[in-house]
């Protein structure tokens, strides 16, 4: 791992608990969350825990504008059902205030989060005129009360301006469970570029981080995670950019979108619509930019062989679907200003597995 080590470590102490998740085919099941009584929620020790919730958001452009353009309350309602988020799209001069007022938000809830976040990474006075200039960071939040980072943070590979394979350099951090038996785990947030006209960066992104994947899962840390917005899936990027035509199948490691496919689930489509309907019948269904890949020596740790929605193994969570955006008569676009374009993504681990690497 590159030492392009991370600008940014907030903590905020309190009592651990852990909340029920509002909206749709989110890790703490279906259900609005009781925001009033979230103080009073049941209480989870480590040792109780059974699930490990590893999830992943591009939340558009946060930190662009001050904390108060977002709607900090849908932000911190999944970030709560996550042991582990990895977030995509860190920018613009207020990105550690918005990071910051998560974190209190879930404060004030009684969670102790924090976060870490990378250097800026991305594209800047490139000379290929295809390259435009831009920059964003990483980050990762954790609740410190289910997993600790058990090494610092940092981009997986240098440059982290103008790097040959990327526009933005993955993020990559070490954590363990401070419960169970031990469990630890490797996890990569990956946003590669989605710019038509340098289709071939995507793909170059794309095959590196499976190389990257396959590599890790035979070293010291077998357990490896590449999660993110991974841009690739609509069929105008066909001809060797889509996604399935750079990883086609599983042998490497386990595409749990694939296993979903595999399983019969109609695929969810991880941006947020801004129609309510569609002449076309896959509207809802594509794209799905979002993927996670797991490691097969990981696969000791996952709940079912297949991964699948139905039996709660991972998900999309579709916030944008929750019954409290029409009571606030705000329509999809509005929905995505105030908080994201895309759906978070989850999957979950056994917290109790055994640490066998």
């Amino acid at each position: 791992m590159a030492k392009t080590r991370c600008s940014r470590l907030s903590v905020v102490w309190c009592v651990g608990v852990l909340l029920a998740l509002s909206g749709c085919q989110a890790p703490g099941g279906k259900g609005r969350l009781d925001r009033d009584n979230a103080k009073a929620a049941r209480a989870v020790s480590a040792t109780a825990q059974s699930d490990l919730v590893v999830c992943s958001w591009n939340i558009k452009w946060f930190g662009r504008s001050e904390p108060s353009k977002y709607d900090l309350t849908a932000i911190a309602d999944f970030a709560q059902t996550c042991d582990v988020l990895a977030v995509q799209e860190v920018t613009g001069r207020y990105y550690e205030e918005c990071l910051d007022a998560v974190i209190a938000k879930l404060a004030e809830r009684g969670l102790s989060y924090r976060y870490e976040c990378s250097e800026e990474t991305g594209y800047d006075e490139n000379p290929d005129p295809n390259k435009h200039n831009y920059l964003e960071r990483f980050a990762f939040l954790w609740n410190a009360d289910s997993v600790d980072l058990t090494d610092t943070a940092g981009l997986v590979s240098d440059p982290a301006i103008n790097h040959s394979v990327f526009r933005q350099v993955p993020f990559v951090a070490d954590f363990a469970v401070t419960g169970g038996r031990g469990f630890d785990f490797r996890v990569m947030t990956v946003h590669t570029t989605y710019n038509k006209d340098i289709n071939y960066v995507r793909r170059d992104e794309i095959s590196f981080i499976r190389d990257w994947v396959v590599a890790e899962s035979h070293g010291d840390e077998q357990n490896i995670i590449a999660i993110g917005d991974f841009n690739a899936n609509p069929p105008s990027q066909s001809q060797g950019h889509f996604f399935a035509e750079i990883i086609p199948d599983e042998s490497d490691f386990r595409v749990l979108m694939y296993e979903s496919a595999a399983a019969g689930e109609t695929p969810v489509r991880t941006t947020v619509p801004t129609k309510d309907s569609s002449a076309d019948p896959d509207y809802f269904i594509e794209p799905v930019y979002d993927h996670i890949l797991v490691s097969h020596p990981t696969s000791y740790a996952l709940p079912g062989n297949p991964m699948t929605r139905r039996d709660g193994h991972m998900g999309v969570a579709e916030f944008d679907n929750d019954s409290r955006w029409m009571e606030l008569g705000l329509t999809r676009r509005q929905i995505i200003r105030a908080v994201s374009d895309h759906r978070p993504v989850w999957f979950k681990l056994d917290y109790h597995a055994e640490d066998l690497d």
